[in-house]
């Protein structure tokens, strides 16, 4: 990942509230690339907590 997109990447984690491991990073190249990819992560555990609330009920 070039320096200018890690340094965009680490932001959006940041203000988005998600840990990643250093070392697990995906390899993306664009901007676009980093927000697809956050949303992605973030609509996935959505998912999967608003199911696993859902089968406790």
């Amino acid at each position: 990942m070039e320096r200018e997109i890690h340094k965009y990447f680490i932001k959006r984690l940041k203000e988005e509230g998600i840990h990643i491991l250093p070392g697990h990073y995906p390899k993306l190249k664009t901007k676009e690339e980093v927000d697809k990819w956050i949303y992605i992560i973030k609509k996935s555990f959505e998912d999967f907590f608003k199911e696993k609330n859902e089968e406790e009920k």
